[in-house]
């Protein structure tokens, strides 16, 4: 079943139970079936009648209960009020293990009513969960819900339903809890980018077309707010759109034939307008960018807040002397300020680049079947006025100024008209032609994704760096369970720089995917495009999650001065070498200066003594400089450059990278 109408019934009775091979139900008058269902072909009940093992489904035998009486959610789902829950306990009578499913008599709670997915498949209340074994609904939670496809899920497929007009719940529509993806696990990003958001923006794009052409008389307004009303992902079944893609290589064609079902159960009349004059690529495309521009607005969020913390880092210790470090060995002292001053430069223009890209360069996708806009003309010249009739736009009554008047239909001037309006009604830029085979804003957003997570990475592994034990500089901020070993109970591991540094990690290589994608044939590509779905996703999700993760590391990061300066002093002078020999070149010579200065410092290595006192031994250096000004060329805190004016430098540019009056 593909589509529901809102208020189908999807009761829960007290009785109720899955009949051995017969399609599974919920309730006794049940009016959902499961494609997959709970327990396919087994005698699993539901309700307060045990019933035998479940080769399939979730170890049977037990009593399960789905929160008898409780109120739906208004996003539909599995209903259920605060503590609704569907579990397999050990009061069953026995503890059979299940083949495919969960073991009924393990400690597993799976929180399908994520707070942070205010559009979750399961839409259940605040605290509803799918448990099984002893305590059912017990932590360690999963916040997306079971996995579609996951032999320890439910049902791929199934549709089951709780309450008075739930809608279709679906057990396991989230395709991706994050399990393997902590960066991203709970954050924005992944509830911006879940299946159940692109199915959202895929309805989004088919109704802001309507309201398009509605916008132009080609298509009535009773119609076009019917249409809209009724695109909303919590009517369709993605699991069943996902399965019925792989007919057509895509998801558009079954979720326009789910979603006109819908809107024909509603109005007849309307459900002829939708998808009118379309084709696959400019729903998804649109689809694409909408999901784009959702996720950016957060994570530019996140790169303001980020920044703002590094500024205030950088003012703090504009002068904290540290080591500088290349090659991973010690260089010659800076301060923690620059540093900072670096990471906030690029996480600054990092967010200064997405948010022009989001303004004005994730356009709408509108083209037809190849790219010359025909369907929508032949339409529009077909229908003309007759749909921009009376008050509620169905008396047939011609518009006088439309596209059918006397005047004579003029489709340049419709198209371009239609694409206006169609970014107006997205909020998405106008693009001054289709672009099905021209994949640059796919590109440049996976390229400007991929810089970002760089920048972000950069900051992650310094802190790692300065993390370590033995350097101790840094410290990422303290929390209950962050970072601990599941051996070694000392740990505190930097697990926020942990989970940057592997996100940015990642993106580079799923934006290679999308500039590849750009080598697409002819007018509409079979392959190419369709390879850029996930990779797309990946982008978002993994740079989403890694900038609230860098935010978060960054507003709470630890500085350590005192081990900076101790850390300073392992080389005993050493580190500031180079000034000495710039200091002696006047007088020795350069070359002469530069070679005594470094016989000096392997002795002191050697011989594990002061660089100082080498110094002072040294025949060459006799009278030359004093035991006095000896100490002063080697302290660090006199040798850090121009470090304090960069930091001013930096904080003096505009908090969205503007070069102030100062600096022009």
């Amino acid at each position: 079943m593909t589509a529901m109408r809102r208020g189908a019934p999807t009761g829960a009775g007290v009785d109720a139970s899955f009949d051995a091979g017969s399609p599974a139900g919920l309730g006794a008058d049940s009016g959902v079936a499961s494609e997959g269902g709970l327990g396919v072909g087994s005698d699993v009940g539901l309700g307060v009648s045990p019933e035998p093992e479940s080769e399939t489904g979730l170890g049977a035998g037990s009593q399960m209960g789905l929160g008898m009486g409780s109120e739906p959610e208004p996003e539909g789902g599995l209903g259920g009020g605060p503590t609704a829950r569907l579990g397999a306990g050990r009061d069953a009578g026995k503890d059979p293990q299940s083949e495919a499913g969960l073991d009924a008599d393990s400690d597993v709670g799976l929180d399908v009513g994520s707070e942070s997915e205010p559009e979750g498949a399961l839409g259940a209340g605040r605290t509803a969960r799918l448990g099984a074994g002893r305590d059912a609904g017990k932590e360690p939670q999963l916040e997306g819900g079971p996995g579609v496809g996951s032999n320890a899920g439910l049902g791929v497929g199934s549709e089951l339903g709780a309450g008075r007009s739930a809608g279709p719940a679906r057990l396991g529509a989230s395709l991706d809890a994050g399990l393997l993806s902590p960066v991203s696990a709970g954050t924005v990003a992944a509830a911006a980018t879940s299946d159940e958001a692109w199915l959202q923006a895929l309805l989004d794009a088919e109704a802001a077309l309507v309201r398009a052409q509605a916008a132009l008389g080609v298509v009535p307004e009773r119609a076009a707010r019917t249409i809209t009303g009724l695109a909303r992902a919590e009517y369709l079944d993605p699991v069943a759109i996902a399965r019925q893609a792989r007919g057509a290589a895509n998801p558009v064609v079954a979720l326009v034939r789910a979603f006109t079902e819908v809107v024909a159960a509603e109005d007849a009349g309307a459900a002829e307008y939708v998808h009118r004059g379309s084709t696959s690529q400019d729903i998804m495309d649109t689809a694409a960018m909408l999901v784009a521009h959702r996720t950016l607005g957060p994570l530019i969020a996140d790169l303001d807040g980020t920044a703002a913390a590094l500024r205030r880092l950088a003012a703090a210790h504009r002068d904290t002397v540290m080591p500088g470090r290349t090659l991973a060995l010690h260089a010659v002292p800076v301060t923690f300020g620059l540093k900072a001053a670096g990471w906030h430069r690029g996480v600054t223009q990092a967010a200064d680049r997405l948010r022009a890209l989001r303004a004005e360069r994730l356009p709408v996708q509108l083209g037809g079947a190849a790219g010359t806009l025909a369907g929508y003309a032949e339409y529009a010249r077909l229908d003309g006025g007759r749909a921009a009739g009376g008050p509620d736009g169905t008396d047939g009554t011609p518009d006088p100024h439309g596209p059918g008047s006397a005047e004579g239909f003029d489709a340049a001037r419709f198209t371009t008209r239609l694409l206006a309006e169609y970014a107006r009604q997205t909020g998405l830029a106008e693009p001054v032609l289709p672009w099905h085979t021209e994949r640059t804003p796919v590109a440049a957003l996976a390229a400007e994704l991929a810089l970002t997570a760089g920048v972000l990475g950069k900051i992650a592994v310094d802190v790692q760096s300065l993390s370590r034990t033995e350097t101790a500089e840094v410290a990422e901020p303290a929390a209950a369970g962050r970072g601990v070993s599941s051996a070694m109970p000392h740990k505190r591991n930097p697990a926020l720089a942990t989970l940057v540094r592997a996100a940015a990690l990642q993106v580079p290589a799923a934006a290679s995917v999308l500039a590849q994608a750009m080598l697409s044939e002819d007018e509409r590509s079979a392959g190419a495009w369709h390879a850029e779905w996930l990779p797309l996703r990946d982008c978002l999700r993994l740079t989403g999650g890694a900038a609230a993760t860098a935010r978060e590391l960054v507003e709470g990061l630890r500085v350590f001065p005192d081990r900076m300066r101790d850390n300073l002093g392992l080389t005993g002078g050493l580190v500031v070498s180079e000034r000495l020999a710039v200091v002696l070149a006047p007088v020795l010579g350069k070359v002469t200066a530069k070679d005594v200065v470094s016989r000096a410092a392997l002795r002191a290595v050697d011989r594990g003594r002061p660089f100082a006192e080498e110094l002072a031994g040294a025949p060459e250096l006799a009278g030359v400089l004093t035991e006095e000004q000896v100490a002063e060329l080697l302290d660090p805190a006199h040798y850090t450059g121009m470090a304090g004016e960069l930091v001013d430098r930096a904080l003096r540019w505009g908090p969205h990278g503007a070069r102030t009056a100062a600096d022009n």
